[in-house]
């Protein structure tokens, strides 16, 4: 797929068909509202979730970890395990990464979650998927390029 990727067209070259990747895309294949209050991105985790997670490595595992001592202790915290559940769902299934390390999630969002289907996910998981789509693309021709002219040197 990356090789049929256009970044800036932000669509896939098939033989001599252009097949744009939309938003509605997204919303078909996923299941995800189009028309609702726009996500951004935390520029540092924050809210209830970063306060749970405060001093401490933020990985899928530490957040699993999180969960299980929330779920085992005496208090009746299940806002809080609710929260971090889906942080981790955020993680693992909408914005996967390479890097163990989470950063940048969406935590404040997660304060209030009964307003979470307030949100336009579906775009926020479009413009991520493009972004990783885009970056992969160049990453893939660089490394081609650097092929290429090592065996012009060789």
């Amino acid at each position: 797929m990356l090789k049929c990727w256009l970044p800036t067209q932000k669509l896939f070259r098939v033989m001599q068909r252009s097949i744009p990747f939309t938003c509605a895309d997204n919303c078909k294949c996923l299941g995800l509202g189009v028309v609702r209050l726009d996500v951004d991105f935390d520029k540092n985790v924050c809210g209830v979730v970063g306060s749970l997670l405060k001093d401490k490595l933020i990985t899928v595992e530490n957040v699993i970890e999180m969960i299980k001592s929330v779920v085992e202790s005496d208090s009746d915290d299940v806002d809080n395990v609710c929260r971090l559940y889906i942080f981790v769902c955020f993680v693992v299934l909408y914005f996967p990464r390479n890097s163990k390390i989470v950063s940048n999630i969406l935590c404040s969002v997660l304060d209030n979650i009964d307003e979470l289907s307030n949100y336009n996910w579906d775009k926020v998981v479009h413009s991520y998927l493009v972004k990783s789509l885009s970056r992969a693309f160049f990453t893939l021709g660089q490394t081609k390029l650097c092929l290429s002219g090592s065996a012009t040197v060789l």
